[in-house]
């Protein structure tokens, strides 16, 4: 019987992550800019390649009724007022199949 193995690469395909920062005018007045390298290095440092970041200009959150930025979001996840702490709970939930 023949065993399938994924590859390291393949692998990493499959549980990728992805995390964006929004950066419209109310998220950036609202601080998402302040600590964002601060994320990006603790991100990168502690998940490697498997979660992958940008910036958005506009995650249209900030139009809703309960407007609460900054927002960030982890593949459809949107996370209203944006924190360092919220966001890698919310990626430590995704990679362990809570999220």
């Amino acid at each position: 019987m023949a065993e399938c193995a994924l590859s390291n690469a393949d692998a990493d395909a499959v549980r990728a992550i992805s995390l964006m920062i929004c950066m419209g005018t109310c998220c950036y007045v609202k601080g998402a800019s302040a600590h964002l390298d601060d994320l990006v290095h603790v991100v990168q440092q502690k998940y490697g390649d498997a979660v992958h970041i940008s910036a958005g200009t506009c995650l249209g959150q900030c139009l809703l009724e309960n407007n609460e930025p900054p927002y960030a979001k982890v593949d459809d996840e949107i996370i209203p007022r944006a924190t360092i702490k919220k966001i890698l709970g919310c990626i430590d939930g995704k990679i362990s199949g809570v999220g």
